[in-house]
């Protein structure tokens, strides 16, 4: 653009014109950054793990997110591990809730590797599809309950695997669940369904209140929820009409505007409310490794200033 074009425009025009390149350069940064962040680790201390199907469509495979391989598969395959994956530092193991066939939920603890498979207690009850969350200070499991008629009741679980009703939440909560900042997160469905709404729960009075939603309803994010604290991000697996997974990342404060795809799909059907961040030195992950937070998170700065362009 010449001197003359920029006297031509004036001020105002020189300020629009400025704002419209900073906007599609600070755009086409984050679109890359999201797209290679997938091939590379969560970061250089963690791993991302989840449940997906084995061969015969049964949710028991243990999988690293940064390895096509599974890890293992959980138990023989009587059970569903679909009612969500938590990670304990205190004893270095995960646990999961696992279903029969009958709707019949447990508490059951395994090594990051998948050996060791122990079930906790009794049985939790049924319908316990809507993820595990753990209070790290306490040492008390969350979950969420879901009736035939999709009403949900939140749960505090024993380590020991017993579970104790804390009230009912509404309806709809087969998203997963993730303990942030000492408060609990809960992804559920839309005014469609589509699981898509992000609700903060205040587990002393079982009340839930909607922060917002992500995405414009095409993709359910039903593969579980986990936030890293490290990096300040969710985690969040969604799936589109085709069952293909991919992995998302989204900030409690960027009320669903910053959500960032991060890379292509990893797989088909993990849709079962089970994600959990592990210490990198427990999962075997591929020789090439290079930290992936720095990229994450200058991902979704990038996206916030964007924003903050658009609306000065």
């Amino acid at each position: 653009m010449t001197t003359r074009n920029l006297v031509q425009l004036g001020p105002t025009g020189i300020r629009r014109a400025t704002d419209a390149l900073r906007t599609a350069c600070l755009r086409l940064a984050c679109g890359v950054l999201a797209a290679v962040a997938l091939l590379l680790p969560v970061h250089a201390l963690a791993a991302l793990v989840s449940i997906g199907p084995d061969a015969d469509f049964v949710p028991r495979s243990l999988r690293s997110l940064s390895s096509p391989a599974p890890i293992a598969s959980l138990g023989s395959g009587a059970l569903a591990f679909n009612g969500g994956l938590v990670f304990d530092a205190g004893s270095s193991r995960l646990f999961g809730i696992a279903n029969d066939s009958f709707g019949n939920s447990q508490l059951y603890s395994f090594t990051a590797a998948g050996g060791g498979l122990t079930a906790l207690g009794s049985r939790l009850g049924q319908g316990f599809y809507g993820g595990l969350a753990l209070d790290p200070l306490t040492g008390n499991f969350y979950g969420v309950a879901d009736d035939m008629l999709g009403g949900a009741t939140l749960y505090a679980i024993s380590a020991a695997g017993t579970a104790t009703s804390l009230g009912a939440i509404g309806s709809g909560y087969y998203g997963g669940l993730a303990w942030a900042d000492g408060k609990l997160y809960a992804m559920a469905g839309d005014a469609l369904g589509v699981q898509r709404s992000v609700y903060a729960i205040d587990i002393a009075t079982a009340s839930a209140s909607l922060l917002f939603s992500l995405g414009d309803g095409s993709l359910g994010f039903n593969g579980g929820l986990a936030y890293d604290d490290v990096a300040d991000l969710f985690y969040t697996i969604g799936n589109d009409s085709f069952g293909n997974s991919s992995l998302y990342a989204f900030t409690a404060g960027g009320a669903g505007a910053d959500l960032a795809e991060l890379g292509s799909p990893f797989g088909q059907g993990f849709i079962n409310a089970g994600l959990a961040i592990v210490p990198a030195g427990l999962v075997q992950e591929p020789l090439s490794e290079s930290p992936t937070l720095p990229l994450v998170v200058l991902a979704l700065f990038i996206a916030s200033l964007g924003r903050r362009t658009k609306s000065t």
